[in-house]
C-alpha cells in the first residue's frame, strides 16, 4: 500500500497518475493506493486497447465513501478500488461502467462497440 499526500501529481503508469484516485470530497487529506490496482488497470488498458480510461472514484475517505453509499469502511477506502470508465481509440464508450477491485473486475457492464 502506497500514501500520497492530497497535492501530489506523480505519474504512477504510462496512462495513471495519482491525482486521478483522489478522494473526490475534496478534502486535504492523504490518498492510499494500491500499487497492484494501478498495475491492473494498465492490464485492463491494453487488454481493451483503450484511448483512455476515467478513474471516477478511487480512493474515498471514509466520510465520502458513507455519502455515496458505502459503509465507510469498504474497498475505495483502503485504496483497492477504482470505478471506471473506458474508451476505444475512435473516443467511444468501451464500458458505461467498470468497478475494478483487487485482485478482480467485477461489475461490468458493456456497451456496444461500433
Amino acid at each position: 500500500m502506497s500514501t500520497y499526500k492530497s497535492t501530489d501529481k506523480t505519474q504512477l503508469t504510462a496512462h495513471f497518475n495519482v491525482s486521478e484516485f483522489r478522494c473526490k470530497c475534496g478534502g486535504s487529506h492523504d490518498t492510499k493506493l494500491d500499487p497492484d490496482l494501478v498495475k491492473k488497470l494498465e492490464k485492463l488498458f491494453a487488454a481493451l486497447k483503450c484511448s483512455k480510461i476515467i478513474v471516477n472514484s478511487g480512493y474515498r475517505c471514509s466520510n465520502h465513501d458513507k455519502n455515496v453509499g458505502g459503509n465507510g469502511s469498504g474497498q475505495h477506502t483502503k485504496g483497492t478500488a477504482a470505478d471506471i470508465v473506458c474508451y476505444d481509440k475512435s473516443g467511444k464508450k468501451i464500458s458505461s461502467k467498470m468497478r475494478v477491485l483487487r485482485p478482480f473486475v467485477t461489475g461490468v457492464i458493456t456497451t456496444s462497440r461500433a
